[in-house]
């Protein structure tokens, strides 16, 4: 079973807050689990590790339910918001002028620190694209997909310069492989695109 990093979920609150108002964070609290209810009404430690499940697919789900219309735009956008916030603590490890490959390369690292059981690596690099690799995820959870797509792209973004483009690599069925395909465009052009069902990320990005 894999665990996700406290600091990741401990975003999650505050995101409804500043989306919702405290109400909106309440009305999703009380339509957690037993399980999930304990580890948000307790206070998350941003050092320990939870369940993966219980303490984000699942209250992501919701979210995306409540407040998305069962839309996984609550995804990519609480993905970007942990960017952000970790950007805003965090060494700022993706100064003006580096190349990709270097800021590709501290982004595997760093996303592969949210998870205890994840391989994440980058594969080819050429001057606007780039191959994410991720082994050992969790089959057919299309909601981490999805937040690590996000993550990915304001992540690779946050220089200002390009905006990012993340294509989700369709792989076999019950793989626990992921490609994510990244793509550097110009700012009209930002997209966050599956091959499985692409209807779903379409429409809601421009």
């Amino acid at each position: 079973m894999m665990h996700v990093k406290g600091h990741v979920i401990s975003y999650l609150p505050s995101f409804l807050v500043e989306k919702f108002g405290r109400y909106g964070m309440d009305m999703w609290m009380y339509s957690l689990s037993k399980q999930a209810y304990d580890i948000y009404s307790d206070g998350v430690d941003k050092n320990g590790w939870y369940p993966l499940d219980v303490a984000l697919t699942s209250p992501m789900d919701i979210v995306c339910e409540t407040f998305y219309h069962n839309s996984l735009r609550g995804a990519i956008e609480f993905g970007r918001y942990v960017a952000d916030k970790e950007r805003s603590w965090e060494v700022r490890f993706f100064p003006i002028g580096r190349s990709l490959q270097s800021k590709l390369k501290k982004a595997c690292i760093t996303l592969q620190s949210h998870y205890d059981s994840a391989t994440i690596i980058s594969g080819t690099v050429n001057d606007d694209s780039a191959v994410i690799q991720v082994t050992h995820f969790p089959e057919n959870n299309e909601i981490l997909e999805v937040i690590n797509a996000g993550w990915i792209q304001r992540t690779l973004g946050q220089d200002g310069r390009h905006q990012v483009a993340i294509e989700l690599k369709a792989q076999p069925e019950n793989s626990s492989n992921l490609v994510y395909l990244v793509k550097l465009k110009k700012p009209e052009q930002e997209v966050i695109r599956t091959n499985m069902k692409m209807k779903k990320y379409l429409g809601f990005l421009y």
